[in-house]
């Protein structure tokens, strides 16, 4: 019996844990591109798209900073299928030449067509990438 309690004792923080992270910050969905495309048009949502580079600093900074917000991870897990795609990496470069991107971090909005909506470079804190996604969703339920 002590060792079941023990046990309980040391697993229940895991699960805490586990908890807390799904609680906060942005989901990001574990597909390919056109899966997240299709999994937005059945669930009538936005594409969001972080394109990054795995060198670059800001992205580095959003990954850890904003993208782990409680308030931001509330909205875009319910508006978005989000997707974080290194641009320099095979799938990136495929993507490059429909969405061509200049600096990075570059956030691109889309429509389950793959429509950008919006595109926006550089560092975000969590106030202005809030703004910019609720912008994003008002002009979507607007059409």
């Amino acid at each position: 019996m002590k060792k079941v309690v023990c046990f309980c004792f040391l697993i229940f923080p895991f699960f805490c844990v586990l908890q807390a992270q799904e609680l906060f910050g942005i989901r990001f969905f574990e597909g390919t591109f056109e899966q997240a495309l299709r999994q937005a048009d059945k669930e009538k949502k936005v594409v969001f798209v972080d394109a990054y580079a795995s060198w670059c600093g800001p992205c580095k900074a959003m990954s850890r900073n904003v993208f782990t917000d409680r308030e931001v991870g509330i909205y875009f897990n319910a508006n978005f299928v989000n997707l974080q795609i290194d641009w320099e990496g095979p799938l990136g470069s495929r993507l490059q030449a429909k969405y061509p991107i200049r600096a990075y971090p570059t956030l691109i909005y889309l429509d389950s067509k793959g429509t950008p909506l919006a595109v926006t470079e550089g560092y975000q804190n969590a106030a202005a990438l809030l703004n910019q996604a609720r912008s994003v969703v008002d002009k979507m339920k607007g059409k």
